[in-house]
């Protein structure tokens, strides 16, 4: 004869095994996790440096130089680098003409 410990030990794990496999029919469909995009978005106000760096087309170094020397301004908050669109643009602008020719970079 099974002892009874054993059979209620068994009820439970396949009561537990049922409830798992029963779906949630009162909660909404969970939603991903957002993710960054790899192209950040044009109409944000601002990016965090690698951001920036992708969309100016460097390396996130150079974006660290250039903050390092002001040549391209940043905020911070709660400990994250953030630079607005219109300093991007802003540097951009400052940036020399290419005038034609084979030239690196």
């Amino acid at each position: 004869m099974v002892p009874e410990h054993a059979i209620r030990r068994l009820i439970e794990l396949e009561f537990r095994a049922a409830v798992r496999a029963l779906p949630l029919q009162d909660s909404p469909p969970p939603r991903p996790d957002p993710q960054p995009s790899s192209a950040p978005a044009a109409d944000r106000i601002t990016y965090r440096v690698t951001e920036a760096a992708k969309l100016l087309g460097i390396s996130t170094s150079k974006v660290w130089g250039l903050l390092g020397e002001g040549r391209l301004p940043a905020r911070k908050m709660d400990g994250v680098t953030l630079i607005r669109r219109v300093d991007l643009e802003a540097f951009i602008d400052t940036l020399p003409a290419f005038r034609g020719g084979p030239q690196n970079g």
